[in-house]
């Protein structure tokens, strides 16, 4: 019981210096405009990412480095708090708001259903290895997880970095490592067993937080948004391994919310870059399969941009320099791959070490054909995630 709510109470406080590192992007960025916890909570895990590939090139990664840069967050959010004490009054608004409701019944039992569903999602995430012996295959991966994503953050507590690995193919192919720095802050004082927590346990509460701020800026009444939520909630998690799933989409629908908001626009040139940059650049770092959906939605973002400005001339400067904000904002974790096996970012700008090259075995993708393609997109689409989603 004790290791339970240890846990539970963990995983609010990375969530809590989350949000503190977003409220430090937000008053450094854009001091003028206040957004709302789900979106301070998306920016804080952005930096982070960006932040652990600094450190993971400096070999600087430790404990005690991590619990002081959560102990900063904290302080951050707690210092927040300090001038909204005096916003107290606000909460008789909310209360009105909640009174004014017409179908008041309907609001209560969307509360009452939403509510047990976030507590179930995030207990379950805790609670989902809490057992004697030892770890099972039906809670982590026997062939991903156990020899790769449980070695690598324990391999940079313990050595600083992910360090040169350069015939591991999950080091190579999966990802420039932007996970395993995230889940060092769980293994800092967790163990393995609760490596669930941050991407299947707080990763849905960020997720929440960016939607209902997305309703709420849309005007939608609380009762709608009540009522949407339970869409997402019920979507059965197509989780394989402890990889990123929840956090990807959660900086995603960030990403979206950034180029959507209206008060960007009115922001400093400097302020637009960092943000937009630092949301990409953490897509791409957390996991490798996101890079291409994430350079379409960013290309079709700016293409729309550069349509819409009477100045296209300074539209394009915007678009090129986040574009290579983006790539310096990676960097550091493309070095440290580079200097594990042999390529900057796989396999786009080289196979590497990969025992392709060797002539031993095929490609990954090299049966990737046009019709296999559509198969698996049709395949994919039957599955029970998909039809609910859609």
């Amino acid at each position: 019981m004790v290791s339970y709510w240890l846990a539970f109470s963990w995983g609010l406080v990375i969530l809590a210096s989350m949000v503190g590192w977003g409220v430090a992007v937000n008053r450094l960025l854009f001091p003028c405009h206040r957004v709302d916890w789900g979106q301070r909570a998306a920016w804080g895990l952005a930096l982070s990412v960006v932040v652990g590939g600094v450190l993971n090139l400096l070999q600087r990664i430790s404990r005690t480095t991590v619990l002081v840069y959560l102990g900063l967050g904290m302080v951050w959010w707690l210092a927040s708090w300090i001038p909204r004490i005096r916003e107290l009054s606000q909460v008789k608004g909310v209360i009105q708001r909640i009174a004014e409701v017409k179908n008041r019944q309907i609001f209560g039992c969307g509360v009452l259903l939403v509510a047990p569903l976030i507590m179930i999602q995030y207990a379950a995430s805790i609670t989902g290895v809490q057992h004697g012996g030892p770890l099972s295959p039906t809670n982590f991966n026997r062939g991903d997880d156990f020899q790769a994503y449980f070695v690598f953050p324990e391999k940079m507590l313990q050595t600083g970095s992910m360090g040169p690995d350069p015939f591991s193919g999950r080091r190579l192919e999966s990802s420039l490592g932007g996970k395993s720095f995230l889940d060092t802050f769980v293994l800092s004082v967790l163990s393995v067993q609760n490596l669930h927590v941050l991407d299947s346990g707080l990763g849905p509460l960020i997720i929440l937080g960016l939607l209902w701020g997305t309703m709420q800026e849309h005007g939608i009444s609380l009762a709608g948004s009540v009522g949407m939520l339970p869409v997402f909630l019920l979507i059965p998690a197509p989780t394989g391994n402890v990889t990123s799933l929840y956090t990807g989409l959660a900086l995603f629908l960030s990403l979206y919310r950034t180029l959507n908001w209206k008060e960007l626009s009115s922001s400093s040139f400097i302020s637009r870059l960092l943000v937009t940059a630092m949301l990409a650049a953490a897509i791409c770092s957390l996991k490798s399969n996101f890079i291409p959906a994430c350079a379409f939605v960013c290309s079709c973002s700016f293409l729309c941009y550069l349509i819409g400005k009477s100045n296209r001339r300074t539209a394009a400067v915007e678009v090129v320099s986040t574009g290579l904000l983006v790539l310096a904002f990676m960097l550091p974790w493309m070095i440290s791959m580079y200097q594990s096996s042999g390529t900057l970012l796989y396999p786009l700008l080289g196979r590497g070490y990969h025992q392709s090259v060797y002539g031993t075995s095929l490609s990954p993708y090299s049966e990737l054909t046009v019709p296999r393609t559509a198969t698996l997109i049709l395949k994919h689409l039957s599955e029970a995630p998909s039809l609910v989603l859609l």
